[in-house]
């Protein structure tokens, strides 16, 4: 597992959601979604529309705010009072980091499951 090169990006075409690829930089990852994402749903890469990408560094040091580093990854929006949102329906093409993501995936959906609806929006930022 290198969590290193994980990348992610919102994909709005054809299929909307984000998307988990792995790459030694931005250019490569851009690739690999346009290809991957161009041959899963048998459209042209350059139809493919991605917005967001992001490394892991870039998701847990410098956008992310909740206390939980793994859970940094699938959060999608803040407010002045924390995570406003996150992630649903996540493609993970990251066979390296696949059982990472998963897992990590897993434990945000146990760990919303025991928290009420507001609380689920209200995940404060770290100190």
């Amino acid at each position: 597992m290198n969590k290193t090169s994980l990348f992610r990006a919102y994909c709005d075409w054809p299929y909307d959601t984000a998307v988990f690829v792995e790459a030694t930089d931005r250019q490569s990852a851009a690739l690999k979604i346009s290809r991957l994402i161009g041959t899963l749903y048998g459209c042209p890469t350059d139809d493919v529309s991605f917005y967001n990408l992001d490394s892991y560094y870039e998701l847990v040091d410098e956008k992310g705010v909740g206390d939980d580093l793994d859970f940094r990854l699938f959060e999608s929006g803040w407010d002045a009072d924390g995570v406003a949102s996150w992630v649903d329906t996540p493609l993970f093409l990251a066979p390296l980091n696949q059982s990472f993501l998963l897992a990590a995936w897993e434990r945000l959906q146990r760990h919303l499951e025991g928290l009420g609806h507001d609380d689920q929006l209200q995940v404060h930022p770290r100190m």
